[in-house]
Order: structure tokens, then sequence, then C-alpha cells
């Protein structure tokens, strides 16, 4: 009997071991992008107004510091308002030097200029290829005292094959945002 459990036992072992393992890749969870519905916000300390996306919370913390936050995205677009005519070129100049230090890591930079003068809106949007933290950024003046830069960030490693959905989806909300921007005079 004893022989009989141990002949069985080795011919368990040996047919339930037939299949070997196959690696696979990591999966990512499938992210729900939120409808694209956009309501008006107004930056009361800076004076100026745009759209944002419902799903989407405009913060002012300051003259300075802004911030449009993405919670079911897990990004932030952090602006930051200047207004300051004698030192106009300088702040400009400064700001994008800022967005060209992602050269390092980027494997290259677009850039799309827009002008509204009947509004006085000027200025560059920036899409930046590569695993970059900051993906999306945009400069906007008036040409003489004001300036805006905005950046997106997300918080996770950056990885474009993962955060690319997300990065369409933003960038669609911030051409908008650029369309619709005004300065209140």
């Amino acid at each position: 009997m004893k022989h009989l459990v141990i002949l069985l036992a080795l011919v368990m072992n040996l047919i339930g071991c037939e299949s070997n393992p196959t690696p696979r890749p990591k999966g990512y969870f499938r992210i729900a992008l939120p409808s694209q519905e956009y309501k008006i916000i107004e930056c009361n300390l800076c004076g100026y107004s745009s759209s944002v996306n419902q799903s989407a919370f405009f913060s002012e913390k300051n003259l300075q510091n802004q911030k449009i936050y993405y919670p079911s995205l897990e990004g932030e677009l952090f602006l930051t308002y200047r207004n300051n005519q004698q030192e106009f070129k300088q702040i400009l100049k400064e700001t994008q030097k800022l967005i060209y230090k992602h050269t390092i890591v980027s494997s290259g930079i677009v850039e799309q200029p827009f002008n509204q003068p009947k509004r006085k809106v000027y200025g560059t949007y920036y899409m930046l290829k590569g695993d970059v933290a900051s993906p999306l950024q945009f400069i906007i003046n008036d040409k003489t005292s004001r300036i805006l830069h905005g950046a997106l960030y997300f918080n996770a490693k950056p990885k474009m094959d993962s955060l690319q959905p997300l990065i369409n989806y933003i960038d669609q909300d911030l051409k908008l945002y650029l369309e619709r921007f005004r300065w209140k005079l």
C-alpha cells in the first residue's frame, strides 16, 4: 500500500508539471477619462478668464501661483503669473529657459505659437516628447507686462507609454484653454 501511494504521488507530480510557466508583460489599468465639458473660470487676482474641464478644480493660491487640478487623472497644471513692465523681456526669457531645461531628457520639443491680437493674447504652446516630468507647457503674454506660464505635471513617474492617453486628453483641454483665454483690461 505504501508503494502504491508513492507511485501515485510520483505519477501525479509528473502529469501536473507538464506545462512551463510563460512570462507575461506587466499590464496597466484602463483609465476612464471624464467627459470633456467645460466651465468658465476667472482669476480675480491676476485679471484673466478662460475655460477649464468641469472635472478639474481651479485654485488661486496667491497673486503669482494658481493651479488646475485633475483629481481623476492625478495631474496638475501649475500656473505662474508675473506682471512687471520693466522686467518683461527678462522674465519671458527666463521662462523660456526653464522650459528648455527639459532638453536633457526630452527627445524633442514642438512649439506652436498662437496670436490673438484683438484680445492682446500672444504666446507659445510647447509639447515635450519623451519621458519628461512636464510634457505640456505654455507661455501667454500681452507683449507689455503680463506673463502666464503653465506646466503640466502628473503624480507618477514619467513614462510616456502609460501617460500618453492622459497627455492627449489634457492636450485638448489646454488648447481650448488657450483659445478662450482673455485678459481683463
